[in-house]
């Protein structure tokens, strides 16, 4: 039960982040290009790894790249795609949530051991 909990607790945060993330296209989009609605939903892809691990990234890329085609690519809210070239960028959007949940997961493992080498040195330096 515990560990059901913890699953959830970790990939529920998932929706939200990138249900806010396509908000944000949507009031972005009579502005600007959709590059920049791109960037938010990235910006939601770092959230996520940062605060919830690779897995939950994985989902938000997944999920972001479905509700960008979805919500912003003609024909509108239909996973059909009238000009293939956004192929590539559905492709390119979701290499670089891997990438960004794998970098940000490794930056956070280093720190983690940067933690644990600080308190054993602290501990060594303190039987002196």
């Amino acid at each position: 039960m515990r560990a059901a909990f913890k699953l959830l607790a970790n990939y529920a945060p998932v929706f939200a982040i990138v249900g806010l993330a396509t908000a944000i296209g949507a009031a972005l989009v009579r502005h600007f290009e959709l590059s920049e609605v791109i960037m938010v939903y990235l910006l939601g892809i770092i959230a996520v790894s940062v605060g919830y691990g690779r897995g939950p990234a994985l989902l938000a890329s997944t999920l972001s790249v479905a509700l960008f085609d979805f919500c912003f690519v003609p024909p509108y809210y239909t996973f059909r795609v009238a000009d293939t070239r956004f192929i590539f960028t559905f492709a390119v959007m979701f290499i670089v949530g891997l990438v960004i949940s794998r970098l940000s997961g490794e930056v956070k493992r280093q720190a983690e051991r940067a933690l644990r080498a600080e308190k054993e040195a602290l501990r060594c330096a303190a039987r002196f």
